[in-house]
């Protein structure tokens, strides 16, 4: 599992993307997150792979603010969370720091 590839370094992406060419046959499988800009920093980034690729939509206001009452609590004024990210991590992280 990799996560944020977005901000990872060529030559470790490479190093998956040798792995993946050479198990190609076996039951090998790289689960990797990234936002969309990982396409901007790595466009051709495992083209020659048979990839699945799966796209979330952003968290709606009421998404976030559910998220956050269920880390902080239901008490927390929902002023103090409506300009927070629409992305889960984002939000989840600013709501336990």
């Amino acid at each position: 599992m990799l996560e944020d590839i977005h901000w990872g370094d060529r030559s470790s992406l490479q190093f998956v993307d040798a792995a993946l060419r050479v198990l190609r046959e076996q039951p090998f499988m790289v689960l990797a997150f990234a936002r969309p800009e990982v396409d901007d920093e790595f466009p051709d980034l495992w083209s020659e792979r048979d990839i699945q690729r799966v796209t979330l939509r952003a968290l709606t206001r009421r998404a976030c603010q559910n998220l956050a009452g269920q880390v902080l609590g239901d008490g927390l004024a929902p002023a103090i969370r409506t300009g927070w990210s629409s992305a889960p991590t984002v939000t989840r992280s600013t709501s336990r720091s």
